[in-house]
């Protein structure tokens, strides 16, 4: 449906074609959630392993418990957006409390010397990982155009009562697009002739939550491998208002203002297999790789769209102000996200510390939605648009102590557009923490710093500047475990 902001509006588009590259982004583009040991470590841990949420990228890693654990994580998510649009600099902010992380594991160990298989271990996890929570103000000048000018365009040599209902037809029953006399598919637009203020807000919220359960073994101490049978889970409400209005300077034009509502709601569920393996040639170097299959969405969405135009009296004496409203329009269809493939290497130093490394690697372009005969189209413009990424996370840990621990990490993910797409998605996370373990109690700590900027277009890029806006998010967690 419409586009959010973790890339860019591409367009205004009729709700029979309204997914884009960008709805394909949302769902496939996954910032990885967990417990606070994870978060710290900048969600590195895929070869050191050990820990409940590197699981979900690495399932091997949870070949190396010896005790059985269980752990819960909360967290308060800060998301702070500013934005520039013609000059104008525009900020706000949003706060979400949410339940990061809730896992169980079983460590079984074979008691039998001479079996080379020393343990087996299983369990399950959740992870919250992508958060949707976001409020975005848009507002400034316009640099000459208006919404009514998408609509007008789009409306050219379409019968009035052939428009689309949720976009040119709101658009005709205000009055905001008008036919020339005798031309009932002709259209041209009203609008302030001096000027025209415009703001956008955009209201998110929602998350991305996967459910693992999983299986793994240790071999001779040397290889371990894991595979997990996964669900996601998808939350996703967007709410927007575009606001025109002419200048207070303004005293010729016929129309005041006018209000364009879009309403989002998209919920579904998709499955997905992760395989992965971790060899230990030596007590300090652990090697790891692991494939995540393509998840299989099934979505469901219900949208629908208002609008109210206000005219000053000498347009219509009698009617100054006209609204219409759109019924909830809903549908199923499938969306398939690309496949994951990590390769990883840790270090254990001794009894001091750790130290990892990851290297994801995502091929955009190969998102799809379905039915395939439905969005021919759509899938052309993934093809096209998106482009393969590599992200790097990058995690140690220092121990203080026996029972205190240090941890930092960083995390850098690439471009899903393709080059010759302006559209900027890269994304940087810092993170920190501290740990306090005995043997039964887990006490973790973390802070998490992202940053990424884009390019939004309130509607067509062809007749509106880009508004730049800057997302920054900060995420508190806590984690709290029990081994036994």
């Amino acid at each position: 449906m419409k586009t959010y902001i973790i890339a860019a509006s591409l367009a205004i588009a009729g709700v029979s074609q309204a997914q884009t590259f960008t709805d394909a982004l949302r769902f496939s583009a996954t910032q990885y959630g967990g417990t606070a040991r994870f978060t710290a470590m900048g969600g590195s841990m895929s070869a050191l392993g050990g820990d409940l949420s590197a699981i979900s990228i690495n399932p091997a890693g949870a070949a190396f418990y010896r005790k059985d654990e269980v752990s819960l994580t909360t967290g308060l998510n800060f998301n702070n957006t500013s934005s520039n649009y013609n000059n104008v600099t525009t900020t706000d902010s949003r706060v979400h409390a949410n339940l990061g992380q809730l896992g169980y594991i079983s460590a079984n160990l074979i008691s039998d010397t001479n079996n080379k298989w020393k343990s087996f271990s299983f369990g399950f996890n959740y992870n919250r990982n992508n958060n949707f929570y976001k409020n975005i103000a848009i507002v400034g000048p316009s640099s000459g155009s208006s919404l009514g000018d998408e609509f007008a365009m789009r409306a050219q040599g379409t019968a009035s009562n052939s428009l689309d209902p949720y976009t040119t037809g709101l658009a005709w029953k205000t009055y905001l697009i008008d036919s020339v006399p005798n031309k009932d598919a002709t259209y041209f637009v009203n609008k302030p002739t001096q000027g025209i203020n415009q703001a956008k807000y955009i209201s998110t919220k929602g998350t991305m939550s996967e459910f693992n359960g999983f299986l793994a073994g240790n071999y001779d101490d040397k290889l371990y491998v894991g595979a997990s049978f996964g669900a996601q889970y998808v939350e996703y409400v967007e709410k927007s208002t575009l606001r025109e209005t002419k200048k207070t300077s303004d005293t010729t034009s016929v129309i005041k203002d006018i209000t364009y509502n879009e309403n989002l709601y998209t919920s579904g569920r998709g499955w997905f297999l992760n395989v992965g393996a971790v060899y230990r040639p030596t007590s300090f170097l652990r090697i790891g790789a692991s494939l995540r299959t393509p998840t299989y969405f099934s979505l469901k969405d219900a949208y629908s769209a208002s609008m109210t135009n206000n005219f000053t009296n000498k347009f219509a004496s009698s009617t100054k102000n006209f609204s219409a409203t759109t019924n909830d329009v809903k549908y199923d269809y499938t969306l398939t996200t690309p496949m994951r493939a990590t390769a990883s290497i840790g270090f254990v130093i001794n009894k001091i510390g750790l130290l990892n490394v990851d290297y994801e690697y995502v091929d955009y372009k190969k998102a799809r939605f379905g039915p395939s005969k439905n969005f021919g189209t759509t899938n052309t413009q993934i093809a096209t648009q998106g482009t393969t990424t590599q992200n790097i996370r990058i995690g140690g840990e220092v121990r203080v102590d026996k029972k205190f621990s240090i941890r930092a990490g960083v995390g850098m993910y690439g471009e899903a557009f393709a080059q010759n797409i302006k559209f900027n998605t890269y994304r940087m996370n810092y993170s920190g923490g501290i740990g306090y373990r005995t043997g039964r109690i887990i006490i973790d700590g973390a802070v998490q710093y992202g940053t990424n900027a884009q390019s939004y277009y309130m509607y067509s890029p062809t007749l509106v500047n880009a508004s730049n806006i800057t997302a920054s998010n900060v995420s508190a967690v806590l984690t709290l475990g029990l081994r036994f």
